[in-house]
């Protein structure tokens, strides 16, 4: 008798926990897998005219620091200076927003480069944009069309 008393306890339990639905940590798992999906959209879209190719964005590559190549047309370029941390955040170019700019170089501003740059008008505007796991960016840029 006390054989079929347990064999039913056991198969009871078993059963409220299947009816049970998801544990604690079952939950916890899915309200962490619900927010990573529910990642806010991007506030600008990308424009047609600018393109980005991310380095090491593969596999095998390191993660960190992500760099980011910029192509520009002149007068995104100019919006691109106006404000480079407000235009990498707007425009989402890393899955972490940066915080501060700690370097900015722009090559436009070399007299040899504004030389040659005069020969060769189809240059394009570029930016090579380097972000640290702490949120901290560096850029170098040039363009032919200096704003």
């Amino acid at each position: 008798m006390k054989r079929i008393a347990t064999l039913g306890a056991l198969v009871l339990s078993f059963l409220l926990l299947q009816a049970g639905g998801p544990g604690f940590a079952q939950q916890a798992a899915q309200k962490q897998g619900a927010q990573k999906q529910a990642a806010p959209p991007c506030p600008k879209a990308l424009p047609e005219d600018v393109h980005v190719q991310k380095v090491w964005e593969t596999a095998k590559g390191p993660k960190e620091p992500e760099i980011a190549v910029l192509q520009f047309s002149g007068d995104e370029y100019k919006e691109f200076n106006r404000d480079q941390k407000q235009y990498l955040n707007d425009h989402c170019i890393f899955p972490v927003p940066v915080r501060r700019a700690v370097s900015t170089v722009d090559l436009s501003e070399d007299e040899v480069h504004k030389k040659k740059a005069e020969a060769k008008k189809d240059d394009p505007c570029v930016a090579v944009v380097v972000h640290t796991k702490y949120s901290t960016f560096a850029t170098i840029s040039s363009c032919r069309d200096r704003p």
